[in-house]
């Protein structure tokens, strides 16, 4: 082999090692943004399924299963609650205090967490009793109780 033929090689692995690595980072994004559009999805169902609730008698409810994407928690928020620390840290309700003043000033009942990042939702006519969170698999239970939907961990 000559001198010629070594350097071509490694210029080749160099391209490929970059090529590899570009790749692999436009695939993680890809995947950031399915589990975000996982979660929009989520949250509009969760609109959904209280406003059905609220036009119905009261006392109806349902269950309701959330399947959330990896690396996600969704906190339901009664802001003039205190934190609640259940024996799964998972579901304890302890925001940052930057955080807490964001929820109060824009009236979120829902607080979530996915990829690192955070953010705040209103769902109308939802009212939370006791701040808890939800991560993976979980089960929640809505119902109507005559004034808003109350929403509990199930």
């Amino acid at each position: 082999m000559n001198v010629e033929m070594i350097f071509a090689m490694i210029f080749t692995l160099v391209i490929m090692g970059i090529m590899i690595v570009f790749v692999f980072e436009q695939i993680l994004a890809i995947l950031g943004i399915s589990s975000q559009a996982q979660l929009q999805s989520i949250l509009d169902k969760l609109d959904k399924d209280v406003q059905m609730i609220y036009n119905q008698a009261e006392g109806s409810g349902i269950p309701e299963e959330l399947n959330l994407p990896a690396e996600t928690k969704i906190c339901f928020v009664n802001i003039s609650d205190s934190p609640h620390f259940y024996t799964d840290p998972k579901k304890t309700w302890n925001p940052d205090p930057v955080y807490l003043n964001i929820i109060k000033e824009n009236s979120y009942n829902v607080w979530y967490e996915y990829n690192g990042k955070r953010n705040g939702h209103k769902i109308d006519n939802m009212a939370v009793r006791k701040s808890f969170c939800v991560t993976g698999s979980s089960k929640i239970y809505m119902e109507n109780n005559g004034v808003s939907v109350g929403i509990t961990w199930a």
